[in-house]
């Protein structure tokens, strides 16, 4: 489903879900790539997030216009959708 128009940042995304789950702002850090390299050696969940890594070194906006106008299609605001992921996890945990 394509995203809404209203874009977040991940940091923005982060902070929306500890808000919906009445959890006090985490601290958000980034690791260096040569730590990541260092700990990928022994760990492979560090092994692939140095390999995805590309992805937040700029920004990119995925565009819906197309499929909204051509077939009406609308992705659920982001606080919802937030919301339900947040309450499924509660309710699974």
């Amino acid at each position: 489903m394509p995203p809404r128009p209203d874009t977040r940042t991940t940091r923005q995304l982060v902070e929306s879900v500890y808000a919906q789950a009445g959890q006090p702002r985490a601290k958000f850090r980034t690791l260096p790539p040569l730590l990541l390299r260092a700990l990928g050696v022994v760990n492979p969940t560090m092994r692939e997030l140095l390999e995805m890594q590309y992805q937040f070194e700029e920004p990119f906006i995925v565009d819906s216009s197309k499929i909204a106008s051509k077939l009406g299609a609308e992705a659920t605001p982001i606080e919802q959708a937030l919301q339900e992921a947040v309450r499924s996890y509660q309710l699974h945990t």
